[in-house]
């Protein structure tokens, strides 16, 4: 009996010893599923978009040297446009914040886009008009913003003005100092290189955040649809609407949406539940949302129009969708994200 029991009791520890084999955690140098995934929208998205942006402003500033002789602002404002919506990209998937604190504000000081209630051309206007030298006469930080710069190219900016020029010039000094501190993070190794389901988490929650801000502020403020604004439509209050591309960076903002996501179960978040019915489903709303604005009319012309409300019920439903269904479905964590606006 005693022979039994000690056969039984080592097979025992035999398969209790494999079955930790079969469950053990990944051996040093493996990475886990959320940590590839993570990697490679890192690569595709992260770094690619941040490098973009960098270059697109690259651009823009030698679009302003040139402007300083041939006098030419629409070369200058094109390029203006291919930078923001450059930067909307970056703005849609940010998590250099969550992966080094020191950069949790960098948004804030590249866009201030419903922050606050300051009337940003009411002060450019100012500081155009003083002889105070550049330097000192932009002493706020939303003076050298996204929105200022705009306003300069777009609203305040004559032949003859030189000073429009040189705030131009100083607006894209800072505005590059912050991406290149964003695109440091996303290529330093130390902060990435171990980001798994975490980094993932706050990925989701951040188009989560986007989703909101995209019917709730862009279309439906504008559009009167919500109860702050209701049935009081304004132009104004269309995120861009001195550049006439509110509707680009839109565009943009939802094209972020897809390619984090991922187009199919082989791409994006979507790796990390292939072939799940609510994942699908999430994509093909994204897909047919992203279509809706593929108009060439600008907002500024369709604020009023059934077309408008379209939009704005679209990225209404999409909103509901990712509310309901995509940190679960992805197997993610939810996180209360600051809204980043009044």
């Amino acid at each position: 009996m005693f022979k039994i029991l000690l056969t039984i009791t080592t097979l025992s520890l035999v398969f209790f010893a494999g079955a930790m084999q079969t469950v053990a955690s990944p051996q040093a140098g493996d990475i886990t599923l959320e940590q590839k995934v993570f990697q490679e929208i890192l690569s595709t998205v992260l770094i690619h978009d941040t490098e973009q942006a960098l270059t697109e402003l690259n651009k823009l500033q030698h679009t302003l040297k040139m402007l300083e002789t041939d006098g030419n602002i629409i070369q200058t404002q094109k390029q203006f446009i291919h930078f923001m919506t450059a930067w909307k990209k970056v703005q849609t998937a940010y998590i250099a914040g969550f992966l080094n604190e020191d950069l949790l504000d960098h948004p804030r000081y590249i866009d201030t886009y419903h922050q606050g209630n300051e009337d940003i051309g009411k002060q450019l206007s100012r500081v155009l008009k003083t002889k105070t030298d550049v330097s000192t006469a932009l002493f706020k930080h939303s003076y050298k913003t996204i929105n200022a710069l705009e306003y300069v190219l777009f609203t305040a900016f004559t032949k003859q003005s030189t000073r429009s020029i040189q705030i131009a010039k100083a607006i894209t000094q800072s505005l590059e100092r912050y991406l290149k501190d964003i695109n440091e993070t996303y290529t330093n190794p130390e902060l990435t290189e171990t980001a798994g389901k975490a980094a993932l988490s706050q990925l989701a929650n951040s188009l989560l955040n986007s989703s909101y801000q995209l019917h709730a502020w862009r279309t439906g403020e504008a559009g009167g649809f919500i109860a702050k604004y209701q049935d009081k439509p304004s132009i104004k209050r269309l995120e861009y609407y001195r550049s006439t591309a509110s509707l680009q960076a839109i565009h943009a903002i939802l094209e972020t949406h897809q390619r984090v996501i991922g187009v199919n179960e082989r791409t994006g978040l979507a790796q990390l539940r292939p072939n799940q019915s609510e994942v699908s489903f999430l994509q093909r709303k994204l897909k047919s949302t992203y279509t809706a604005t593929l108009s060439p009319t600008p907002l500024t012309a369709q604020v009023k129009s059934k077309a408008f409300k379209n939009l704005y019920t679209a990225l209404k439903e999409l909103h509901d969708a990712y509310f309901l269904l995509l940190i679960d479905a992805l197997g993610l964590q939810a996180k209360i994200l600051d809204a980043d606006g009044d």
